[in-house]
C-alpha cells in the first residue's frame, strides 16, 4: 500500500496540471494539443508507476524471511502494478475533463463507480477469476481498486472520445 500511494503524487501532479493550465490555454488548437499531451503523459507516468512496483517482487526477502509472506508479497505484486499503471492514466484524463469543464461527468460516474466496481468483483467471481468464497483477501481488495481505476479510466476516456471540445467549451471556460 505504501509503495502505492508513494508513486500517486506522479499521477496526481498530471491531473493537477491539467485542471490548472486547460482553462487558461486560450486557442483551440493548444488546449486540444494540451489536452493530447497531458493523456499521454498519464500513460507514460502510469507505465513507470508500474515498473517501480516490481520492487517488491524483486526484493521480497528485504522485507521479511518468511517464506509464506514473500509468496503472499510476489502474489500481489501483478494486481499492484495494474493499479499503479491505471491511477495516473485515469487521474490524468480525469483532470483534462475537469479543466474542461466538465464536472458534472465527473461527479456522475464517481456516484456509478461503486456499483459498477461490484458489478465486476461478481462477474469476475462468477468466471472463478478471484476467489470470493470466503472473506476478501489482499487479492481481491486490490483486484477491486484496479477494477475501479480501470473503469475510471474507461469511463473519462468514453467520454472524451465521444465529446471532443469544440468552441463552446472554450467560450464556457474563458467566461
Amino acid at each position: 500500500m505504501t509503495l502505492f500511494w508513494a508513486v500517486c503524487p506522479f499521477g496526481d501532479a498530471v491531473s493537477q496540471c491539467a485542471q490548472t493550465y486547460l482553462p487558461s490555454a486560450r486557442a483551440m488548437a493548444v488546449r486540444q494539443q494540451l489536452r493530447h499531451r497531458l493523456v499521454t503523459l498519464g500513460a507514460g507516468v502510469g507505465c513507470l508507476s508500474a515498473a517501480a512496483c516490481l520492487l517488491p517482487l524483486l526484493m521480497a526477502e528485504a522485507f521479511t524471511t518468511d517464506v509464506l509472506i514473500c509468496a503472499a508479497i510476489r502474489k500481489m505484486v501483478p494486481v499492484l502494478m495494474l493499479c499503479a499503471a491505471l491511477y495516473p492514466a485515469a487521474s490524468s484524463q480525469e483532470g483534462v475533463l475537469i479543466g474542461s469543464q466538465d464536472q458534472l461527468f465527473v461527479a456522475k460516474l464517481y456516484a456509478l463507480s461503486p456499483l459498477l466496481t461490484l458489478g465486476l468483483l461478481k462477474a469476475l467471481g462468477r468466471l472463478r477469476a478471484l476467489p470470493l468464497g470466503g472473506p476478501p483477501g489482499l487479492v481481491v481488495a486490490w483486484t477491486a481498486f484496479a477494477g475501479f481505476q480501470g473503469l475510471r479510466a474507461i469511463g473519462f476516456a468514453a467520454r472524451m472520445v465521444t465529446r471532443p471540445m469544440s468552441e463552446a467549451d472554450e467560450c464556457r471556460v474563458r467566461s
